[in-house]
């Protein structure tokens, strides 16, 4: 059928956009890329003339190594689960500031912007990492050893190379995917082929920086209220007895022992808000790349004809394909990788704590894994059924349904 009209045309987006421009051959002719020599005046001259996304390439390939080696000799294969909090900012940074390394023009106003909200990102990152201590080097993440002790010794050794080593690492070079966009949107040694002139750091930009901090306070939020219920779950035998007087901890306190896991504060929308929280950042950074730039000739009106047009999957895909470049990027893979990461990773997370905690399994009907809407809908459910007071007592309350307490609210 017919699906575009000229009357309701879509605007045709900037080559500069397009995964062809830059990304395609930056990765096809990496290998032909890497310097002849690897003394320090040969890597500078490399570093200065090649793709900005060789050096990032490399780098994460020697990084994937050492991350690899230092896991089969130490046998703690979480060496680069600390990596997490700062690798991010050295690609950043390296995209960012390569325009003015290389010679080819001045920083871009609004890659600066972009590195400073990741700056903010990782100085909570570090900080709810040093204070779980996991950055003690014999730490290693609790989950692993399930998963060790699951599969045979040879499959795991394997998974630590392709998976935990270079897969994860490849996955901390893509989150900088828009940082790349936005530096061959800018940077004249490719905007001088594409023609595209990036508009100026505006309202769009200032806007989703408020909402990626929104999103960290809110984070932060959860990091503290999860803090403080492990450490009063710790601390209950010797909050058995309150302190004006003498009193037993109130059924809800008791309850919230028991239970063994969070279910207050955000903890009551969302099993994991900041999980949740985590990944909606990466879509902010990934929408730096799309807001700001959308079309003046782009209507809702266009948009509203041609998403009525559609009739077949392949009317669908043809839309989608019209739009790369306009309202989706190649960038995208920076936050759907990292959700599905964080889904996979998570349902293991999940299947040890519904083993551990005989009341798991009826937060899970009660709250959504990440987003609050479903925990509405599921909430819903629980209504029409008959079960929500049920299962609100046993998420929320205690045995005995108490009332929430002053404490509880403080908590």
């Amino acid at each position: 059928m017919g699906l575009f009209t000229a009357a309701h045309a879509l605007p045709t987006p900037s080559a500069a956009f397009l995964p062809s421009f830059s990304f395609n051959s930056g990765i096809l002719s990496f290998p032909a890329s890497l310097p002849s020599a690897y003394d320090l005046a040969s890597l500078k001259a490399w570093y200065v003339t090649a793709d900005p996304l060789h050096p990032a390439l490399a780098f994460a390939t020697g990084m994937s190594l050492i991350v690899w080696i230092l896991g089969e000799l130490t046998g703690n294969v979480s060496q680069v689960d600390r990596l997490w909090t700062f690798l991010p900012i050295v690609y950043s940074v390296h995209f960012t500031f390569w325009p003015k390394w290389s010679g080819t023009g001045p920083v871009d106003e609004r890659m600066l912007l972009v590195l400073g909200l990741q700056l903010l990102w990782s100085a909570r990152l570090t900080t709810n990492t040093y204070r779980r201590g996991f950055f003690n080097p014999k730490e290693e993440d609790y989950r692993w050893e399930v998963v060790r002790a699951r599969i045979p010794t040879w499959q795991f050794k394997l998974m630590n190379l392709v998976f935990i080593a270079f897969i994860q690492n490849a996955l901390l070079m893509a989150a900088e995917l828009p940082q790349y966009l936005l530096l061959t949107l800018s940077s004249s040694a490719f905007s001088v082929r594409s023609g595209y002139t990036p508009p100026p750091v505006g309202t769009a930009d200032y806007a989703l920086s408020a909402l990626f901090v929104l999103t960290l306070c809110v984070e932060m939020v959860a990091d503290n209220q999860q803090q403080r219920y492990q450490h009063f779950k710790v601390n209950a035998k010797s909050l058995e007895k309150k302190k004006n007087g003498g009193e037993l901890m109130t059924e809800q306190d008791k309850g919230k022992v028991a239970r063994g896991f969070v279910t207050f504060g955000l903890w009551s929308w969302s099993r994991h808000p900041n999980f949740a929280c985590e990944q909606f950042t990466w879509y902010i950074l990934y929408a730096f790349t799309v807001i700001p730039f959308l079309p003046a000739s782009l209507s809702l009106d266009s948009l509203t004809h041609h998403a009525l047009q559609i009739a077949t999957p392949a009317d669908a895909l043809a839309l989608a394909k019209s739009l790369q470049g306009v309202l989706w990027n190649y960038s995208m893979w920076s936050p759907l990788t990292m959700s599905m990461l964080f889904y996979a990773s998570t349902g293991l997370t999940e299947e040890i704590s519904s083993a551990k905690y005989p009341l798991y399994k009826e937060y899970t009907r009660r709250v959504g894994m990440f987003w609050p809407p479903l925990t509405f809908l599921k909430g819903v459910w629980l209504f029409v059924t008959g079960q929500k007071s049920k299962v609100d007592d046993v998420v929320f309350g205690s045995a005995k349904n108490a009332p929430a307490t002053k404490k509880d609210k403080a908590l």
